[in-house]
């Protein structure tokens, strides 16, 4: 007859795999920022090492460009020109009169109207030329003008918890299946760790499989969001880490949160 105590050894293995997997997440996320003191502190694997990932994230879309003033002709400056022109063309007068006011109202006030709708046509006229100029200008400047890292490791000061929502916002359903795979995973091994208690009853076997199942599962967690890197084919599945296959709504995400 078999023992009810070595059924439960499946149940208890399935629990604390989808335990382990979900307070893994949870140290990878929380606390936000450091708590404790001394060799007694601890922040969330991601807030503690976002300045690297981002610093990763700069460097390989470089490298895909060849610098940060090629990265931005790829945004398309004629469509930066064409959204500042529409943007201010219909306040240009506004603007006109707000400048000339301050550094020449008498001469401004007395200006005949005819005058005035002259340098309005004229400036609306010259405005997407003078853009444009002001737009190719920058960007061939970039790359002394704008700090990539520095702005990032700013942002990633002012808010440490920016990588966290970058993850949860663009996985959050990886991030559930990775912590119930824990269960699926755990319960698979504690079936095994039970056959071989049944068979060899030792003292240390079930302490021992437990830690190597609590690894197991762990281990399978992050490799399952990360790897493999590149889609592979196995007989008619298609295999790639689970945030890896949603780069495009990563990038996205990504775009949002640092904009």
């Amino acid at each position: 007859m078999i023992d009810a105590a070595l059924l439960s050894v499946p149940i208890v293995a399935a629990v604390a795999g989808w335990v382990t997997n979900w307070l893994a997440i949870q140290m990878s996320f929380y606390p936000v920022h450091f708590v404790g003191s001394g060799m007694f502190r601890w922040q969330g694997a991601l807030p503690r090492k976002a300045e690297t990932i981002a610093h990763l994230f700069i460097d390989k879309t470089l490298r895909q460009f060849g610098n940060l003033n090629a990265a931005y002709q790829q945004l398309e400056p004629y469509r930066i020109v064409e959204q500042i022109v529409s943007q201010v063309t219909p306040r240009l007068d506004e603007y006109i009169d707000e400048a000339m006011y301050k550094a020449q109202p008498v001469l401004w006030d007395n200006l005949p109207p005819i005058l005035r709708k002259r340098i309005y046509q004229r400036a609306k006229a010259q405005l997407p030329s003078l853009i444009e100029a002001l737009v190719d200008d920058f960007g061939d400047n970039l790359d002394e003008l704008v700090d990539l890292k520095a702005l990032l490791s700013h942002e990633l000061t002012q808010h440490p918890d920016l990588m966290n929502r970058l993850f949860k916002q663009a996985g959050p359903l990886e991030l559930k299946a990775v912590v119930n795979s824990g269960a699926l995973i755990g319960g698979a091994l504690g079936c095994v760790l039970a056959s071989a208690w049944w068979f060899y009853p030792t003292s240390w076997l079930l302490p021992a499989g437990g830690l190597f199942i609590g690894f197991i599962t762990n281990w399978f967690a992050i490799s399952w969001l990360f790897a493999p890197l590149k889609s592979r084919r196995f007989l008619f599945w298609s295999i790639q880490g689970l945030f890896l296959r949603r780069q495009p709504e990563i990038s996205d995400v990504w775009a949002k949160l640092v904009s």
